[in-house]
């Protein structure tokens, strides 16, 4: 089953295939250059998604939200900062991508 990612064991573990790339994981310990172009950077995280009858569950997530967009956020900032600082004027538009609050 080389490839297939499979969630198993005890304690439960998640094995992915090689080359799999998690957002979460590049936002939060990658590089701004690798993070500044992942898909949906600066957006809601999690959008749209619901946990029902799993109360421990469903209590984690809102605070894992806003562990993720603090991370998007802080991300954009700094790489819209070094943008500017070295006169490209493309750091507006990665601002641009940072919610409004």
């Amino acid at each position: 089953m080389s490839g297939v990612p499979a969630i198993e064991g005890d304690p439960v573990a998640v094995r992915r295939p090689p080359g799999s790339v998690i957002d979460v994981e590049v936002l939060t310990g990658g590089s701004r250059g690798t993070a500044v172009p992942l898909r949906g950077l600066g957006t809601d995280p999690f959008d749209g998604v619901t946990i029902r009858e799993a109360p421990a569950l469903s209590s984690w997530l809102p605070s894992e939200q806003r562990h993720v967009a603090a991370a998007s956020e802080a991300t954009l900032h700094k790489a819209a900062a070094a943008s500017m600082s070295q006169g490209d004027d493309r750091g507006g538009a990665v601002w641009g991508r940072a919610p409004l609050r």
